[in-house]
């Protein structure tokens, strides 16, 4: 308190009080110091066009010191109130370091030191390294089979647009922004080539895929119908309720069966059918009759309407029961 001597008068005065700093200077300046650093201190992956930002006391000012030695020795700002800093020339794969000193009522306050690492490739690299990949049928495949199953492999999180087309690139989207990682496409045919990719969205951006091809199985011969029953040459056949059957080939599309009493059948008791495997006689009006040799032939044809005639095979029905 102050007491005052006035007109040799004594002036009581009031009672003031203070307290003191809660801290030491050092602590009061660790609570006073820049915070909250973008990019976060030790971040990856870094974009070349960051922009650094940090949080100060109201009244504050920075100097911003960036430079890719630790410690940044670079001063590329002195005494700004703003709250960012955009740094130019920045570099893949490469480490920064930068700080924040303050100016707060002409103290200096000294930041810590923060760092970050920028992206390890080029935007082309990364999105190579994004890709889709591991294709199935694998490219450039030959022979695939009439009911392919494409499958791919791709990064968590990722869904695909996928494109198939008998062209080159193929431009028909048959499938958009699917989880899946495979799809069955229809009405494939012999002996075409067939190209598909994939291209992956991921956090909103496009990475295209590489273009995939495969060829499927040429068109080859149709293969004969073996396993005859009755068997070639088989006597005594029972000719009530006849069955013909008989093991289909490989490659049939369609099929003729000829059957008769000459030794070369002309007659087509079934004519351009899908691919059979037996014929019940008495269906077709056909009623063999006893003590008589019989002969039939099966003649196919494939896809592109190649024919090829198989063995005649014979059998004679067995002698007219006594009674």
């Amino acid at each position: 308190k102050i007491d005052l001597n006035i007109n040799e008068q004594i002036i009581r005065g009031d009672i003031w009080q203070f307290e003191t700093l809660k801290s030491t200077p050092e602590e009061e300046a660790e609570l006073l110091k820049s915070t909250q650093p973008a990019p976060e201190d030790k971040s990856k992956n870094a974009c070349l066009t960051p922009t650094l930002r940090w949080n100060m006391p109201a009244g504050a000012t920075a100097n911003v010191y960036f430079s890719e030695n630790n410690p940044p020795e670079t001063e590329v700002i002195h005494e700004t109130s703003l709250k960012s800093y955009s740094p130019p020339n920045i570099e893949y794969d490469k480490e920064y370091f930068w700080k924040i000193d303050l100016n707060i009522n002409e103290q200096i306050i000294r930041g810590d030191i923060w760092q970050f690492e920028t992206l390890k490739s080029t935007p082309e690299e990364e999105a190579e390294l994004l890709k889709s990949t591991q294709p199935a049928p694998e490219d450039k495949s030959k022979n695939a089979c009439l009911t392919p199953t494409l499958r791919w492999n791709m990064p968590a999180g990722a869904t695909a647009n996928v494109y198939f087309s008998e062209n080159n690139p193929p431009e028909t989207e048959v499938i958009h922004e699917t989880s899946l990682k495979s799809y069955s496409p229809p009405n494939i045919e012999y002996d075409k080539e067939y190209f598909w990719k994939i291209d992956l969205n991921i956090n909103e951006q496009i990475i295209r895929g590489d273009i995939w091809q495969f060829t499927t199985l040429p068109t080859l011969p149709p293969e004969l119908c073996t396993d005859p029953t009755p068997a070639n040459n088989a006597e005594e056949i029972d000719p009530l309720n006849l069955i013909l059957s008989w093991t289909n080939g490989n490659f049939i599309d369609k099929m003729d069966i000829l059957f008769g009493t000459k030794p070369i059948p002309t007659t087509k008791i079934i004519t351009d059918t899908s691919p059979i495997t037996q014929i019940d006689l008495a269906t077709l009006g056909i009623y063999p009759t006893y003590t008589t040799d019989y002969y039939w032939q099966i003649v196919v044809r494939n896809i592109n309407g190649d024919e090829v005639k198989g063995p005649i095979w014979h059998f004679t029905t067995q002698l007219i029961p006594p009674g």
